[in-house]
């Protein structure tokens, strides 16, 4: 009997275990740099009816102008399963599509941000996810300009650089794994599943978070997991300039030097 109840008590530890598991949501859908300028509605299959587009409070029926999209979205798709291959593709989500309508910008007056015609590059927006986990979301955004190129770059891998993920990964096993290498990683400000453009792969990417922010050279360490291998962890020091607001002196920020303190594992 006391067994059993063991046994109970584990199934029910390890059952809270995963439920408190945190969804992980991050990559970059682009709109500020191709969509938010443009007077767009949204679209998505299940979406709302109406004749009033305005006035809907979240995305649109799809279906009401699918003559124009659906074609448009078959092509990009075509475009990307060759790009990505089938194992990447299969782990894709269509989220909604962003059109953007020439003809309405009166109607677009007093929005904020404002719509600047002259920053606005993109005729249809897509919005993905990829789910390399159901608890996993990466965020994709693909532009399409009025001639139906695409005009955004990628942020995943094509088909000769994808690598399946560790099928063990996720946020609390990525947590597991950052305790397990003892680097000083608290407070933490953000856990991410990213893409790594140089290196063209995921990795989980932990950052401490600067508690007492500085201008100029501020350190902070972030641990990196290749989502492909959990057993490669790598621990850096990051240095970052910030300015007087305490805001990266760049766009991004960016790194005087990232500089290895040591490879927590690299076992096989």
């Amino acid at each position: 009997m006391r067994f059993i109840f063991s046994v109970i008590i584990g199934v029910f530890g390890l059952f809270v275990a995963q439920a408190q598991c945190k969804e992980t949501i991050s990559g970059d859908f682009q709109t500020k740099e191709f969509s938010t300028p443009c007077p767009v509605y949204n679209f998505a299959f299940q979406g709302e009816k109406t004749s009033d587009w305005m006035s809907a409070k979240g995305p649109l029926d799809i279906l009401m102008v699918e003559a124009e999209i659906l074609p448009v979205k078959d092509d990009l798709e075509k475009y990307i399963k060759d790009y990505v291959g089938d194992a990447f593709f299969s782990k894709m989500q269509f989220k909604s599509v962003d059109i953007s309508n020439y003809d309405s910008i009166v109607k677009f007056d007093g929005r904020y941000p404002p719509v600047d015609m002259y920053a606005c590059k993109a005729k249809y927006f897509f919005y993905y996810y990829y789910l390399p986990r159901p608890d996993i979301k990466y965020c994709i955004g693909i532009a399409i300009d009025d001639n139906k190129r695409i005009i955004s770059g990628f942020n995943f891998p094509d088909a000769a650089h994808y690598l399946p993920e560790d099928p063990i990964l996720d946020y609390c096993k990525v947590m597991e794994i950052v305790k397990q290498t003892g680097t000083s990683i608290e407070p933490i400000e953000s856990v991410s599943f990213d893409f790594d453009v140089e290196k063209q792969q995921f990795l989980w990417w932990i950052k401490q978070k600067i508690v007492h922010p500085k201008e100029g050279r501020n350190e902070r360490n972030e641990i990196s997991i290749e989502a492909a291998d959990s057993k490669q962890v790598v621990s850096y020091m990051k240095v970052i300039l910030l300015d007087a607001h305490g805001n990266p002196v760049k766009k991004k920020e960016e790194e005087i030097k990232k500089t290895p303190l040591k490879k927590i594992r690299a076992m096989r």
